[in-house]
């Protein structure tokens, strides 16, 4: 890019219209010279903001909006006209910057938007708009502000200290012309984030020890060298994978023996029960049959006793025979009917003895479904204290990311006022340069010995102690704001790692937001499941009861049954 000519108009310390035609220069070197504070690195800063609508420099300067002359004349209007040629084509670029003037008509102020025109003198081609403007000049020339403030100018003030300074201060002056302290802090970062991440590494290796050491089984030479070498876990992982699939199978085989001996159990205690009533049901046919010979080995006296009615009712003479057979019948009719009683309690509890065999059998049957029950209740009473640990997991989490906020919003705002801080003391670096001109000494930047206009110190900026001080404040609070970070970070694995262990032990991962509902439906599950355990047990007792109670009161009516017949 070669400049043609520049035009400004209240700008910076020009109240006026002033024009350069470098085009009137030599095509070699040539410099630019005037007292401080006479509007040199303005002609730069002009140049810069009509390209890009920036100052020139670093630091606070290149973001410096005050571009209107504190000198002109409110009906002036400020604005910068730069032509300049590139790659063969003539290109002009006129740039007004936004501004309060007082009013031109009247009291007040006014406030004056910012503009900018470029129009290409060889093709023609026009563009408005700040930013459409801006684009088109990084398009055109290949840099933006910041590359060309780097590799077009370095700012005033900066030569002599490159010249005189130390290798360690030259540094620190490049990174500040350059501005390649954003790349230093990345740099730093960098560092810090590698720092943390060995660290992480390291705390993850011995944590993976401890935990491979716990799943080694003696005498395992292997997985004892597998257990130091976190590169080849993997191959621990599956060495145990393939144990536990062993122990599963082992354990399942167990648990389908075990089932099957119960299974065993229950038919046998069936098979005895059924054996018992057999026996019992045996026991009542035999002392039947006792009972119906009995009464059939009597049929002939009674017969007999009819006989001796007849004849006795046919001699009516004999009286004592008479009564004395009407007894007998009476006693007769009496042993009868209580016979028949008997017989009819003896078949009622025959009938509850059945009933109770049936709920007896019904209630073994049920007590099949308790070692399942048991399990689940087990399985749930080990998932409650996660359920604690778990919510208590999510407050600290939700505590930690809410200091990590209120940390890191702190650092921003020390951020903050640190830049300004900053942007303020450089831009006084002329007025502290001036405290250190002496008359008949030469100025470190322009030579000149008389110093009859000393550039003031800007209003409000900060000493040096100031600055530092707000930059330790800074370094201090992200400090803070990192290990916040960490620990927010930390909190929230860990209850990432409780859900995860929930998630396993239920069968689905819990929704955090839900968490104490599922642990109040847990409880509600476990205490059902509990309940439910009681109830059956509870059920099989009383049928025992009953049923060994209806077999006592069925032997004592078989018994009963058996005296009424023998009498």
């Amino acid at each position: 890019m070669k400049p043609l000519e520049l035009t400004v108009c209240a700008f910076g310390p020009y109240a006026g219209t002033e024009t350069i035609d470098f085009t009137r220069l030599s095509q070699g070197l040539f410099l630019i010279t005037g007292d401080t504070g006479s509007g040199k690195t303005m002609i730069f800063d002009a140049i810069c903001y009509a390209l890009f609508g920036e100052a020139s420099g670093s630091g606070g300067r290149a973001r410096e909006a005050r571009f209107r002359s504190d000198y002109a004349d409110a009906a002036t209007d400020t604005y910068v006209h730069f032509r300049f040629a590139h790659t063969g084509q003539e290109i002009e670029i006129r740039r007004t910057p936004g501004y309060e003037r007082a009013a031109r008509r009247g009291t007040g102020i006014v406030t004056q938007q910012p503009k900018a025109d470029m129009r290409n003198l060889t093709t023609g081609q026009t563009y408005s708009g700040v930013t459409e403007v801006t684009r088109e000049v990084v398009a055109l020339l290949g840099m933006d502000a910041g590359q060309y403030a780097q590799t077009a100018m370095i700012a005033q003030g900066e030569f002599l200290k490159i010249l005189l300074a130390t290798s360690e201060e030259r540094t620190r002056i490049f990174r500040r012309v350059f501005g390649t302290g954003l790349y230093e802090r990345i740099a730093q970062a960098v560092k810090e984030h590698a720092s943390q991440a060995n660290r992480e590494r390291d705390a993850q290796r011995t944590a993976y020890e401890a935990i491979a050491q716990r799943a080694l089984l003696p005498g395992d030479a292997e997985a004892a060298v597998l257990a130091h070498t976190p590169d080849r876990a993997p191959e621990l992982a599956q060495k145990i994978q393939d144990k536990l699939q062993q122990d599963d199978a082992a354990q399942q085989q167990v648990v389908q023996q075990l089932h099957a001996l119960e299974k065993q159990q229950l038919q046998a205690a069936r098979d005895i029960t059924q054996a018992h009533a057999l026996n019992a049901a045996l026991d009542e046919l035999t002392q039947a049959q006792t009972a119906y010979a009995a009464l059939k080995e009597r049929a002939p006296a009674v017969q007999q006793l009819r006989g001796q009615v007849a004849r006795a009712r046919a001699a009516q003479a004999v009286e004592p025979a008479a009564v004395s057979l009407q007894a007998e019948h009476k006693r007769l009719t009496g042993m009868r009917a209580d016979a028949e009683t008997k017989h009819k309690q003896h078949e009622k509890q025959a009938e509850q003895a059945q009933q109770c065999q049936a709920a007896f059998t019904q209630a073994e049957t049920d007590m099949q479904a308790v070692p399942e029950l048991q399990a689940i209740a087990a399985r749930l009473e080990g998932v409650l204290p996660t359920f604690a640990r778990t919510e208590h997991a999510q407050k600290a989490s939700a505590q930690a990311s809410e200091a990590a906020r209120t940390a890191i919003d702190a650092h921003q705002h020390a951020e903050q006022q640190y830049a300004a801080l900053s942007a303020a003391y450089l831009m006084d670096q002329a007025g502290i340069l001036a405290d250190t001109l002496v008359d008949g000494q030469p100025c470190p930047v322009c030579g000149a010995t008389e110093h009859p206009h000393k550039a003031a110190h800007v209003d409000g900026a900060p000493d040096k102690h100031t600055l530092d001080t707000a930059r330790e404040r800074r370094d201090t609070l992200q400090t803070r704001a990192q290990d916040a970070t960490q620990k927010a970070r930390d909190a929230l694995q860990t209850r990432d790692t409780l859900l995860q262990a929930l998630g396993e032990a239920l069968g689905q991962t819990p929704d955090g937001t839900q968490l104490h509902q599922l642990h109040q439906a847990t409880q509600q599950r476990l205490d059902d499941t509990t309940q439910r355990i009681a109830e059956l047990t509870q059920a099989h007792k009383n049928s025992l009861k009953a049923h060994q109670d209806a077999q006592s009161k069925l032997a004592a009516a078989q018994a009963a049954l058996e005296q009424a017949t023998q009498a």
